[in-house]
């Protein structure tokens, strides 16, 4: 089992003001709630199949300016992928809406943003593959302090992580197919949590205004099945003398 994941960058509105990708990609999330509460946030995420692949590749490969980059990653014991998206800038204040509707404000400084994913099969049918996806953001660590450990008590410095449980959400990945994960228009007018996650600022000069870009990324779980060898006849060998 690895997870593909393809890092497609273009210029600022490519994604947030075109729908031509998210209507050939429109498989929806089991949970009609959640997908609202990630939109209310600036997460836009679909499903797609095996069958998309071609066509969004001719979609995505007509666009101006693009940039396409690939990781290749193997899940740990958990089945379980951080998946790093890069550093915020040197003061990062976002904003998140609650279940509830309630607004919440939070200032991070020099922090990365990360996805962390947790594959999981929830029945016997080997092809029913779960994607569980919950966005964090981390700041430096702080402080040498004591920590229990499974070794026992030990000095470690202090990991300041937010991780927003409350924005995970679930995904049903059939057999071939993936996670397409965007942001929302609304990134751009109020600094919604999903901003440091999809957009990119980097000012070209000192002076210069920052050339802003827009993230999509394409999740793929790969399932690597090795089928047993045949049994070997009367007097073979493995190389077949």
């Amino acid at each position: 089992m690895e997870v593909k994941v393809h890092r497609i960058s273009a210029p600022r509105g490519t994604f947030t003001q075109q729908d031509a990708i998210w209507k050939l990609v429109s498989g929806r999330l089991p949970s009609a709630a959640s997908a609202l509460h990630l939109s209310d946030n600036g997460f836009r995420a679909a499903i797609g199949l095996e069958a998309h692949r071609q066509t969004l590749l001719a979609e995505l490969q007509a666009l101006p300016d693009l940039r396409i980059a690939v990781d290749q990653v193997v899940p740990d014991t958990q089945r379980t992928i951080e998946l790093e998206i890069g550093s915020c800038g040197e003061h990062e204040v976002v904003f998140y809406l609650d279940r509830a509707g309630g607004l919440h404000g939070l200032d991070f400084v020099e922090a990365k943003a990360r996805l962390r994913l947790t594959l999981e099969w929830r029945s016997l049918n080997p092809d029913e593959l779960w994607l569980r996806l919950t966005p964090e953001l981390e700041e430096p660590p702080g402080p040498i302090r004591w920590e229990m450990t499974p070794n026992g008590p030990q000095m470690a410095p202090e990991r300041r992580t937010r991780a927003f449980d409350e924005l995970a959400f679930d995904a049903a990945i059939p057999p071939g197919g993936f996670l397409l994960l965007g942001p929302t228009a609304t990134v751009y007018d109020r600094p919604l949590l999903a901003r440091p996650f999809f957009i990119e600022s980097r000012p070209a000069s000192p002076q210069a205004t920052p050339d802003q870009r827009e993230n999509l990324f394409v999740v793929s779980p790969v399932l690597r099945v090795v089928k047993p060898e045949p049994p070997l006849g009367n007097g073979a060998s493995a190389r077949g003398e």
